[in-house]
């Protein structure tokens, strides 16, 4: 089964606009592990896939995390179209289990070496809350409501961290594992399958600049002239935009708002020195990508594909802890 980005690779490579350009774009590919769900796939303790219950080692604590946000209102409740999340009153919040991967299955397709080679990751994801507030005890609402047409709402969200919100957990290998019913997870389980895929920048990378970009803020990056910069995002459009792809590692498909960069960043490149905004953009480096397609098939319901980012460093010396998401 051919993979999008083989495609797109081929498809820059015979493209008469981007025929300059292609050796620049090639060299600043990132070469991907793509993820297929797979119905028929041998089922086992620890396989990688979305959904279902965990496998985890004795002793596994479920992650959890405390949020603090008033008790919303009855009323507030009550007017709702749906029922709204509600946090347990001792504040404290699990994450819903998203995936795992098993990484001596998926290690053959990571050809730079930058996972472990073996064990296993797991992914948890923490939806945040929203509460009314009363906007003259302090807190500055983010938004206001008037569901139905009824009385008016100030609400707020509470819990929205983009690290906060998400749990990456290595578990080594050679440990004995269970499947874990300690938490919230999706119902059904669905396997997922690996296969080499290279993957090229979209046009909102950093690492491609548009010919009107400054001259100070083009060193090291793909400079277009605007028709190649057109067709490049066109190519990408038709090969990726639409294709749902799983992966891990390489390029992201995330379009919606360019590049994610770390948290830390929380005004993006404009809160960068110039000089420093190829360095910060480069080192945030895709580590899962799920698209509704997979993940709501099993019971999650986000609807939105879903990203978890990890700093390269922090990738190549093993250190999952300060995982991020994004979503487009």
């Amino acid at each position: 089964m051919a993979n999008e980005g083989e495609d797109l690779v081929a498809a820059v490579r015979s493209d008469p606009i981007l025929a300059e350009y292609a050796d620049l774009l090639l060299a600043a590919g990132r070469p991907s592990i793509r993820l297929r769900p797979d119905g028929a796939a041998s089922r086992y303790r620890g396989e990688s896939r979305v959904g279902g219950q965990p496998s985890v080692p004795v002793g596994f604590a479920w992650p959890t995390r405390h949020v603090e946000m008033p008790t919303p209102s009855d009323a507030w409740v009550a007017a709702q179209y749906f029922a709204p999340r509600l946090l347990p009153p001792d504040g404290i919040s699990a994450y819903q289990f998203i995936a795992q991967i098993d990484l001596a299955a998926v290690a053959l397709f990571d050809v730079e070496g930058l996972l472990p080679r073996d064990g296993h990751l797991l992914f948890f994801y923490d939806e945040f809350y929203q509460s009314d507030i009363d906007p003259t005890a302090g807190l500055q609402a983010t938004s206001w409501s008037r569901p139905g047409g009824g009385a008016e709402f100030a609400m707020r969200e509470f819990g929205y961290d983009q690290v906060d919100q998400v749990r990456v957990i290595y578990v080594p290998g050679g440990v004995t594992l269970r499947d874990a019913d300690d938490g919230p997870h999706p119902p059904t389980a669905l396997p997922l399958v690996a296969s080499a895929d290279m993957t090229l920048p979209s046009v909102d990378a950093y690492v491609i600049a548009s010919a009107t970009t400054s001259v100070d803020e083009r060193d090291g990056r793909v400079v277009l002239q605007p028709d190649a910069w057109t067709r490049l995002a066109d190519l990408g459009y038709e090969h990726r935009a639409n294709a749902d792809i799983d992966q891990m590692l390489g390029w992201a498909d995330n379009s919606a708002h360019g590049p994610s960069l770390p948290p830390e960043h929380a005004r993006g490149l404009a809160s960068v020195a110039p000089a420093d905004r190829l360095h910060e953009a480069m080192d945030a480096r895709l580590l899962l990508q799920l698209s509704p397609r997979t993940y709501e098939a099993t019971g999650i319901r986000f609807g939105r594909t879903l990203y978890f980012y990890i700093r390269d460093s922090a990738l190549r010396a093993g250190d999952f802890s300060g995982c991020w998401y994004d979503s487009d």
